[in-house]
């Protein structure tokens, strides 16, 4: 896994698996964190699947694991090309934007504010975004999700950063190459979430 620097000002650290709950990440606020493990997790309370990555400080005295949602990359600003007719500008694309890019996909399904909420739910708070789910739909539930950081080296998500392709184009591709067709969920609900890393989107679907 390609290393990356982020910081986590809010939040808490955990040992592997959330056995042991190290500290609010306010109290390390300022420290710069290294990626260079992540793990998917399957949250009973919340009966949907998250990312947390595995970091530690430069001086490698700090480590644990924290939550994707809690954690801001720190990037280099770049200035892009003046050339050619339209430009492509992915990083500052807004998170609606790339949610409808998503939406646009998976024609027929009923977009739900609530569910796109869940999916956003921070695992630590004390109190949760509902889930709108029935008991039933939890069961029968689809759940999509993919994170740059897991295959940052890879072709699509230098094209994705380079502005070679959209973002639409990319998640399209990359829902092809798990097997997915978006056309098969006409009828579904669609609950979307795009986090401030580009190529990051998670998709819930029930019906």
């Amino acid at each position: 896994m390609k290393q990356h620097a982020f910081t986590a000002p809010t939040g808490a650290r955990f040992s592997k698996h959330l056995g042991t709950r190290y500290g609010s990440n306010t109290e390390t606020a300022n420290v710069i964190w290294y990626t260079d493990a992540h793990e998917k997790l399957y949250l009973k309370n919340l009966h949907m699947y998250s990312i947390y990555y595995h970091v530690t400080n430069q001086n490698q005295n700090l480590q644990g694991w924290i939550w994707k949602g809690y954690m801001e990359p720190i990037s280099n600003s770049s200035s892009s090309s003046t050339s050619g007719k339209t430009r492509i500008d992915n990083a500052h694309q807004s998170l609606n934007d790339r949610v409808q890019d998503v939406l646009s996909l998976f024609l027929g399904t009923k977009y739900s504010k609530s569910a796109s909420e869940y999916i956003d739910t921070d695992p630590e708070a004390v109190v949760q975004n509902p889930d709108p789910r029935t008991t039933a739909q939890k069961q029968s539930s689809i759940s999509i999700m993919h994170s740059t950081t897991l295959d940052n080296n890879v072709p699509a998500i230098q094209q994705l950063k380079a502005n070679k392709i959209t973002f639409k184009q990319y998640v399209a591709n990359d829902l092809k190459k798990q097997s997915i067709n978006p056309e098969n969920y006409s009828g579904y609900t669609i609950g979307i979430s795009c986090s401030d890393e580009l190529g990051d989107y998670s998709v819930l679907l029930y019906k």
